[in-house]
Parts: C-alpha cells; sequence; structure tokens
C-alpha cells in the first residue's frame, strides 16, 4: 500500500490533476501501526519530510508497536447494535501493544471518524488480541503446560 504523505495535488497522478490525500496524518499514523509494508507514493520533491519523520527515529526506522494494531471488539458488537449512516463511514478503534524498554503492558490506541462517544475499558483493549497471545500478557490456562 501507499500513500502521499503531502497533502497537495501529486503532480502526474492517474486520478487527475486536483487529487490529493484525503487525510495524510492518519495515513501514516495507520502505515505505523499496520507493520506492514506501507511506502510513500510522494515524488521525492514532494513528499513532505516534517511529517513523515515524526513515524520514524532520527536514524530512519519506522516506528511500530509489537504487533499489529487490531479493531477493539466493542466497536463490532456498537456497528451491530447501533449502526451508523453509511455516509459517514465506518468508525475505526485500534490498539496494539507497544514495544517499548520500560513501557511493558502500555498500548497505543487510535481512534478514527467516530460519531458519537465511545467509552473503553483497560478490558475492552485487551480484548483486541482475542484469541492471539499478546506479548507480555498473563498466560491464560489454555496456554499453561500440564492445564
Amino acid at each position: 500500500d501507499a500513500f502521499w504523505s503531502s497533502g497537495a495535488p501529486e503532480p502526474g497522478n492517474v486520478w487527475g490533476a486536483n487529487t490529493t490525500e484525503a487525510d495524510p496524518e492518519l495515513q501514516l499514523v495507520v502505515a505505523a501501526l499496520s507493520t506492514g509494508p506501507v511506502a510513500v507514493g510522494d515524488s521525492a520533491a514532494a513528499a513532505n519530510a516534517t511529517r513523515l519523520a515524526k513515524a520514524c527515529r532520527s536514524d530512519g526506522l519506522l516506528l511500530k508497536p509489537a504487533r499489529p494494531a487490531f479493531l477493539v471488539d466493542k466497536v463490532w458488537s456498537r456497528a451491530l447494535n447501533a449502526p451508523v449512516d453509511d455516509a459517514l463511514g465506518v468508525e475505526h478503534v485500534w490498539e496494539a501493544p507497544l514495544a517499548a524498554p520500560g513501557l511493558s503492558g502500555a498500548r497505543v490506541v487510535l481512534a478514527a471518524n467516530l460519531t458519537r462517544p465511545l467509552s473503553l475499558s483497560v478490558a475492552d483493549l485487551g480484548a483486541a488480541c482475542g484469541a492471539l497471545r499478546c506479548p507480555g500478557a498473563a498466560p491464560r490456562p489454555a496456554d499453561v503446560p500440564g492445564r
């Protein structure tokens, strides 16, 4: 996947002369939280180096969580119980554990396109791990040998 970091029209793009990235800041955060292969699609002259530097260390290494961010389960149940108008888009609340010294158990949460308030508890964030084993999580009975 790729995104344009500048927010300005990208010269020579196939979508038209006035086409821009709608929210380059959000795209940058999503790229970092995805931990996947994501590229900056700007031409070298058009890239916003100041914006891109916010997602990198000084040596250029991309900042990322310990595992890819997952959509919080509470968002799914809320969408089923009280759907929003499709024209408003999909609500997003993503979470992932951080991988930084001294931050054991810390998580990053991204909320975007919320159309109404959403209360989250620590338990709601832990549920995003689902059946997967989250780094640093306490063992569950199924994870303990011999039980």
